[in-house]
């Protein structure tokens, strides 16, 4: 595989790193592991990546931080796809997390299929080539994800008084970005 499909995961918490971990190796594709965003900028400076996933919440420097600080660095990670993850998010901020470089935000807790599409569109957003096929891999029988099932629930709690879910507020953010 080239470098446009390793992946940089940037998470401060363990438990949540090595679930990433699971589903990135589920979907074939190579990764690197940052536990903050420090670190990932380091990393980026060092590696070829074709996709970022960054927490929103890490020590030494934050997902929006460290985002911005690879983009603005102008290397060659400068316009790699990124998804934002975070459990604790406002849709009111959202437009924000754009404007720090990335394309996609993703509410934890997620499953595999969520985190697949959300990497999908980034992809897309960016102008990248997606690096799998169009359609997520089947996940085999007594797959790992079993083992933590307390954190793949099948909807993401509804966000307050808005009437939209995760999905539905970024898809009108893309598209009103389209737009104008």
């Amino acid at each position: 595989m080239s470098d446009l499909s390793r992946v940089l995961i940037a998470e401060d918490n363990l438990h949540t790193q090595q679930m990433i971990a699971v589903m990135i190796e589920q979907f074939g594709l190579p990764f690197e592991l940052a536990n903050n965003g420090a670190e990932a900028v380091q990393l980026s400076q060092q590696q070829t990546f074709g996709l970022a996933i960054f927490d929103l919440h890490m020590p030494e420097l934050t997902g929006c931080k460290a985002i911005r600080a690879i983009r603005d660095g102008g290397g060659v990670n400068a316009g790699m796809p990124a998804v934002a993850i975070s459990a604790d998010y406002d849709f009111g901020q959202l437009e924000a997390l754009f404007d720090a470089g990335f394309n996609v935000f993703l509410p934890k807790p997620f499953d595999p299929l969520h985190l697949y599409d959300a990497m999908r569109t980034a992809c897309e957003e960016a102008c990248r080539p997606w690096p799998l096929a169009a359609s997520p891999p089947a996940v085999p029988k007594g797959n790992t994800f079993q083992t933590f099932p307390n954190h793949f629930p099948v909807s993401h709690p509804a966000p307050p008084q808005t009437g939209h879910d995760a999905a539905d507020a970024v898809h009108m953010l893309l598209r009103n970005r389209r737009q104008t």
